[in-house]
């Protein structure tokens, strides 16, 4: 079988079927019934059991976007497309969370963006109005303000953070860190490695038989228990230097055991308790390295990450930061990248951010962003690195 045919062939029939007028509810079914079929071939049974756990995401984007009367608006208005500013005015919200709702709504199908990027609601929005009867079934709340008195907090009782409370809480401290470790070596999760060309630009650090000295310098910046310089090494088996793991005592402690056992003469690891809330000790590093901790913290927290990273580095020194960038245009996110902002809103208050929101973030801090390097085939998880360097720095390509 061609598969990639089959592909292809299955890809024109939805361009075929949306380009009709609609089909009626016995044809929708019958239509429901193959596809579904299909999918339960396909499908992994991980992939099945990972997306159920998250499955009541969207529901929440439905519910915040009940309370704040948004399809009260859109439904009893004359207009029929709306842009994101009128409807944050109209529901008294912050702009930036209603851009999140909009955007999952639109990747659940509740909207559609239209060529001039307005939102044109779907006709479920009558039953999501008030007195309609998905209104009254979805019953929920969500309201995240910042990182220590959010979603989180009110459902726990507690004023910590999600890392600071997973400390006291081993089994979950050990849960997050397999899973982790999972997400770097899953087959739809693409390593950092295979997407910022480290041959290449670490061709000079490359060798067997120099001296450490003469080798790379990099601090895994909140590296967890390591998985990302494993990775890496792994990539490089001849990559020469200094590599320094940072994070907390108690995730350090965890540090992968093939990492321990690192003595070769060319090549030294160093695991480095610290916060990266705190100035950065390693001053003038090769490379800087952030693998999907920014994710985890709202703006005004990733602005203190960067800006102690961002004093510590030299003329020379790269920032390398791993993690989801999202498309601009709300058309092009798929649910699963709405699901993820919004897992990220509830546990963290913090958000995926788009490569606009990665721009302004870094030039707030004096950071200048070179280049985002994506991979050739990105799937549903949107992985990149961005190369960034210090704003007074010169740009060597």
């Amino acid at each position: 079988m061609d598969v990639t045919r089959l592909a292809a062939s299955i890809c024109e029939a939805a361009e075929l079927l949306a380009s009709q007028p609609a089909i009626d509810l016995v044809q929708r079914a019958e239509l429901s019934r193959a596809c579904e079929k299909l999918y339960a071939i396909v499908e992994q049974p991980s992939s099945r059991l990972e997306k159920a756990t998250v499955g009541i995401t969207p529901i929440v984007a439905v519910r915040i976007a009940i309370d704040m009367g948004i399809f009260d608006f859109v439904h009893h208005s004359p207009k029929k497309e709306f842009n994101s500013d009128e409807i944050a005015t109209r529901a008294g919200a912050d702009p930036l969370l209603v851009c999140r709702i909009l955007r999952s709504l639109t990747a659940s199908g509740i909207f559609n963006v239209t060529p001039a990027g307005t939102y044109k609601p779907d006709i479920v929005v009558k039953d999501l109005a008030e007195g309609g009867y998905l209104a009254s079934r979805i019953m929920m709340n969500l309201s995240p303000e910042n990182a220590y008195a959010g979603p989180f907090q009110y459902v726990f009782g507690t004023e910590e953070h999600y890392f600071d409370w997973m400390t006291s809480h081993p089994s979950q401290l050990d849960a997050f860190n397999r899973t982790m470790q999972a997400g770097v070596i899953r087959d739809n999760a693409a390593r950092w490695t295979q997407i910022f060309p480290v041959a290449q630009r670490f061709q000079q650090f490359l060798g067997a038989n120099s001296p450490v000295d003469k080798g790379i310098q990099l601090v895994d910046i909140g590296g967890g228990i390591g998985h990302e310089i494993k990775i890496l090494l792994d990539t490089l088996p001849c990559l020469r230097g200094h590599f320094v793991l940072q994070d907390v005592p108690g995730v350090i402690q965890s540090m992968l055991p093939e990492l321990k056992t690192i003595t070769a003469a060319t090549r030294t690891l160093q695991a480095m308790p610290c916060s990266f809330f705190d100035p950065q000790p390693v001053i003038g590093a090769d490379i800087y390295f952030l693998g999907r901790v920014l994710h985890d913290w709202p703006d005004a927290q990733a602005r203190s990450i960067l800006q102690h990273t961002r004093n510590a580095m030299g003329k020379d020194s790269l920032l390398l930061i791993h993690d989801r960038v999202l498309p601009d245009g709300p058309e092009k996110v798929h649910l699963s990248d709405t699901i993820m902002d919004f897992n990220m809103m509830a546990l963290c208050s913090s958000l995926e951010r788009t490569e606009t929101q990665f721009r302004d973030l870094l030039i707030s801090v004096g950071l200048d962003l070179v280049r985002v390097w994506r991979p050739s085939t990105a799937g549903l998880h949107r992985q990149a690195v961005l190369e960034a360097v210090r704003a007074d720095s010169p740009d060597d390509g």
